[in-house]
């Protein structure tokens, strides 16, 4: 504070540390005096260290100009809102009949990588999932790899991920991937 008008002034880092300390820190550690105790010197101490952390935290976030774009769509009827989003989404080619929609996700990524998430379920409450992401480091695959629950295919820079209760030709299907076709 000014000794003369009372108000505070910026001009002195002093007044701007006591000021942040004065507003985070219980008032038995604001004292500048010395400490009662060696364990008191400690707990001021790891909260001084503690509130630096939150300041280096705080200005190391992402500004909104950093931040990725998001969709989320409840129904297929609303597909263009996520193709607008990232216009190479990946559309699934057949679905079996037992499952139905839940919701796509599409997050775009300030690089332009993307990520989409379409989720399906059954009656029985268990559900299939389809992920693609872009940007991917990964050799091209020539065809998918499938185990009991899962699938891959990676082509260029995008791996598609399929999981759920599905036997190898409806996770085929999914992909709209048949060998026999393809000679």
């Amino acid at each position: 504070m000014n000794k003369d008008s009372g108000r505070m002034t910026g001009h002195n880092p002093m007044i701007k540390d006591y000021m942040a300390q004065s507003i985070f820190l219980p008032s038995s550690i604001k004292r500048k005096r010395r400490h009662s105790s060696p364990l008191a010197f400690a707990a001021s101490f790891a909260l001084v260290l503690v509130f630096s952390g939150v300041i280096a935290l705080l200005s190391s976030m992402p500004s909104a100009a950093d931040s990725s774009a998001s969709v989320t769509i409840k129904s297929l009827g609303d597909f263009r809102q996520a193709s607008d989003l990232c216009p190479d989404v990946f559309v699934p080619h057949k679905i079996p009949g037992r499952y139905s929609f839940e919701s796509l996700t599409v997050t775009k990524a300030p690089a332009g990588n993307f990520h989409a998430e379409y989720i399906y379920s059954e009656k029985d409450g268990s559900h299939m999932k389809i992920r693609q992401e872009t940007g991917k480091e990964e050799p091209s695959l020539k065809e998918p790899v499938i185990t009991a629950d899962h699938a891959t295919f990676v082509q260029d820079d995008t791996v598609i991920d399929i999981t759920g209760r599905l036997d190898k030709n409806e996770m085929l299907d999914i992909f709209a991937y048949h060998p026999e076709q393809q000679e």
